[in-house]
């Protein structure tokens, strides 16, 4: 049985009283504090005092709160948050993200998990948690935000039942995913911390003629067969014609049941 609190090396609710302990270079908001008429890119903001660091590239928006962000078509989930780079980047397609110097916001964006778990009030193991990144045909805003929030149980259940086939190279998982039994590819990723940017690590496999666009990136926590912590890296293909747009996010769970059901 692996213990959340430690795996992590902290708590929620200890992160959730000093949050600028490891997130100085980020600005952070709440549902409240985006209740404002200024806008970032469109996403409703609110100008605050923040220390900002030489790298303040990402904003934290929590949904739960913020009718707003819920009127723009993406699921609104009671623990959900978003990572947004300031900058302007459209999205998944974007040739910013794939640059030398690019942040890497996967990394960020699981770092900032624990916003979820203070919003559950509950430490999480790490193969509860997600982010995910849609297609350019899945999305509803043409800015570059990455979902955080937890995986559905049935999804963490069957990536457990194929996680002995999945390694450190892409490949079609062999059973199709829920809810809507829609295909991915999937790749292993070794350690606690994502140490490589998934967004060139599929970037770099996509075959001539192939594009970023067409596909989704999701990030799943898991520990590998012997207990080591890692990640799963998952793609799906937008494919019109089967009814699949290239959401990612059908993989998550808005209401974080997994919470209720930690042994599924």
């Amino acid at each position: 049985m692996h213990d959340a609190q430690a795996d992590a090396g902290w708590s929620w609710n200890d992160r959730a009283r000093q949050p600028w302990a490891t997130l100085s270079s980020w600005l952070v908001l709440s549902g409240e504090s985006l209740a404002t008429g200024k806008t970032l890119h469109g996403w409703p903001v609110m100008a605050i005092p923040v220390r900002y660091g030489p790298f303040a590239l990402q904003l934290i928006c929590h949904k739960r709160l913020n009718s707003s962000l819920r009127r723009t078509g993406d699921r609104a989930g009671r623990y959900q948050y978003l990572v947004l780079p300031l900058a302007r980047v459209s999205g998944i397609e974007s040739p910013a993200l794939q640059a030398p110097d690019a942040p890497n916001y996967f990394a960020d964006a699981w770092a900032a998990r624990f916003y979820v778990e203070a919003a559950l009030h509950a430490s999480l193991p790490r193969d509860s948690l997600s982010l995910v990144v849609n297609s350019a045909p899945g999305r509803s805003q043409d800015q570059s935000h990455i979902h955080v929030d937890c995986i559905r149980p049935d999804v963490r259940a069957t990536l457990r039942h194929l996680l002995p086939a999945i390694t450190g190279q892409w490949h079609p998982l062999s059973d199709p995913l829920p809810p809507h039994r829609h295909d991915y590819q999937a790749r292993w990723v070794d350690g606690e911390t994502l140490a490589v940017d998934p967004f060139k690590v599929l970037a770099e496999a996509l075959p001539h003629g192939d594009t970023m666009a067409s596909h989704s990136l999701v990030v799943v926590g898991a520990y590998s067969p012997d207990g080591h912590p890692g990640f799963i890296l998952l793609s799906g293909h937008a494919d019109p014609a089967r009814g699949d747009r290239g959401s990612g996010d059908e993989l998550q769970d808005l209401d974080c049941t997994i919470t209720m059901h930690p042994g599924l």
